[in-house]
């Protein structure tokens, strides 16, 4: 940022938090659930939108679910703040 955006800032009251530029967590699975997604979705013939937003839900739910079963949920949710368990 420039120096004058960054008294802007000050002078506004406004504090600069540091943090990654993207979330490690969550990064992670959209790089491996999308190329599944795109997988999943081949070859169906989607009349309208609606049955694009169908489809990828049922996509969703049944990756959730199988993802929900797996143990690596669980050693995450041990990593996890408690407050947001």
């Amino acid at each position: 940022m420039s120096a004058v955006a960054m008294a802007a800032i000050q002078d506004a009251g406004f504090e600069i938090l540091e943090h990654p530029l993207y979330s490690v967590n969550i990064a992670r699975y959209y790089f491996y659930l999308l190329p599944k997604l795109k997988k999943y979705l081949k070859g169906q013939e989607c009349e309208d939108d609606e049955a694009v937003v169908a489809a990828v839900q049922e996509f969703w739910v049944l990756t959730m679910r199988s993802f929900f079963l797996r143990k690596e949920f669980y050693a995450q949710k041990k990593d996890m703040p408690s407050a947001l368990c």
